[in-house]
């Protein structure tokens, strides 16, 4: 059933969703229906094979096809922004404003991916990967993500302690098939958080971060830096220990934005021996309050629940009820 909501609170989502539509603008940073590469449509290129700067991209049927080559030892990206310089590259790129919010929307499938054993925090879980994308807002709060074929992954700040710069955080797990198809990734921020979902539903949520002491990568002509670059969004094979094939469809940002506070967590119920077993779509690590109802006026709460990797999952032990109505929401 879908979530209750005090008529409060849904008047002020409300609001702030018809405000959003309101004054946001959508910039289209790539348009595979239209002609060419990423290059062609305003993203910079740069590849660590200084004589070959266009043979990791060609146009697909997708849009842009990507192959940053057949060893690890390679980088090749796309940015918007100058990886010396900072500059605004991007003529349609947009400021960046947490505080507003906004929203990167692309169309990705990672095809093939592959990484060294690389794991500079120590904790048995290799930390690079053959895709990337970071997005850095107009005071350097971002967050950047890491793709393998069987995993999506938030990048660590080194907030905690240096080695942790850029070790894996939040982690979603996913199939290679769902990876090789090309879905829509939404990366929603707002004040101190972010969101991503896949086509449309949540898979990670958590703090933005601040990746701005990253010391660059030294190139012999220049030390080159895309975490330190405010307004900033770059994309691509990122890491001298990976190497990765995929497609990238269409690509924009909106600003302002405001996330929609509602959202189906795909609530199931199921009769099973001892009482009543709930599922809902979770996101990692997230609490989640439980409440039920015997007439839809009042509604009871009677547990706490940790998620799963993938989904929630609760039992109410409780006296079976002739009927019985449930609701899950994000704990404060």
């Amino acid at each position: 059933m879908r979530r209750h909501t005090p008529c409060a609170a849904a008047l002020v989502a409300t609001g702030a969703a018809l405000l959003a539509f309101a004054q946001a603008e959508v910039a289209v940073l790539y348009d595979p229906a239209s002609p060419g590469t990423l290059p062609d449509q305003g993203f910079e290129k740069l590849s660590s094979d200084l004589f070959n700067q266009e043979g990791f991209y060609a146009r697909g049927a997708d849009g842009t096809d990507f192959d940053s080559g057949p060893g690890d030892d390679q980088f090749a990206s796309f940015f918007t922004h100058g990886l010396f310089t900072g500059n605004q590259l991007h003529p349609a790129a947009q400021t960046l404003d947490r505080t507003a919010g906004f929203k990167i929307r692309f169309d990705l499938a990672i095809d093939a991916e592959a990484h060294t054993a690389l794991d500079p925090d120590g904790d048995g879980t290799p930390d690079e990967s053959g895709f990337s994308i970071a997005v850095v807002s107009s005071d350097l709060q971002g967050i950047a993500f890491g793709f393998w074929t069987d995993r999506v992954f938030a990048r660590e700040d080194d907030s905690g302690a240096p080695e942790e710069l850029f070790a894996q955080a939040e982690a979603s797990p996913q199939t290679p098939e769902a990876m090789a198809a090309l879905r829509t990734f939404e990366i929603e921020v707002k004040g101190g958080g972010y969101r991503l979902r896949i086509d449309g539903a949540t898979a990670l949520a958590g703090r933005l971060r601040d990746y701005s002491n990253f010391e660059g990568v030294d190139t012999g002509f220049g030390v080159i830096n895309n975490f330190d670059k405010p307004n900033s969004i770059s994309l691509g094979d990122a890491s001298l220990e990976a190497r990765s094939v995929a497609r990238i469809g269409m690509f924009t940002s909106e600003t302002p934005y405001s996330p929609p506070d509602e959202e189906d967590l795909g609530l199931s119920v199921e009769r099973v021996e001892g009482g009543v077993k709930l599922r809902w779509a979770a996101v990692p690590g997230r609490f989640y309050s439980l409440r039920s109802s015997d007439d839809l006026e009042f509604f009871e709460e009677f547990a706490d629940a940790t998620p799963d990797a993938f989904r929630g999952e609760a039992t109410d032990t409780r006296p079976l009820a002739p009927r019985r109505f449930y609701e899950v929401a994000p704990a404060p």
